[in-house]
């Protein structure tokens, strides 16, 4: 497909890696906050639950659980770090295009990365 490529908008990037972190941080207070307050003591079920070994199970369930978001949020920490690094690639591909023709004359953040307007093109 000669002529024929892709767009990338590093604010959109942007976007989604403020979704990812969002989504990790909720992961992260799931972990610690809210699932351990769902495990059971030995005898809540009473004792025929304590003879069934039913409890122990199902604490094991719940450590599952929170294993596995704990991973999640992993997950979603790496694949935030990901857009980070492919946003500031851009950012900078399309500074030095910027400069390239003189559009950034004023439009520098305090960061030293190009902030366009949403007008589009200046």
């Amino acid at each position: 497909m000669t002529g024929k490529g892709f767009e990338v908008v590093p604010q959109a990037l942007r976007r989604t890696q403020a979704a990812f972190v969002d989504s990790a941080r909720r992961h992260l207070e799931l972990c610690g906050e809210d699932l351990p307050g769902f495990k059971m003591n030995e005898q809540d079920l009473g004792l025929l639950g304590h003879l069934a070994g039913i409890v122990p199970e199902y604490n094991a369930a719940v450590d599952q659980i929170v294993h596995k978001a704990a991973a999640s949020c992993d997950s979603l920490d790496a694949a935030a770090h990901s857009l980070d690094t492919a946003a500031k690639a851009y950012e900078a591909q399309d500074e030095e295009y910027y400069k390239k023709f003189g559009w950034l004359a004023g439009k520098v953040d305090e960061g030293g990365v190009y902030q366009p307007d949403n007008k589009g093109g200046n």
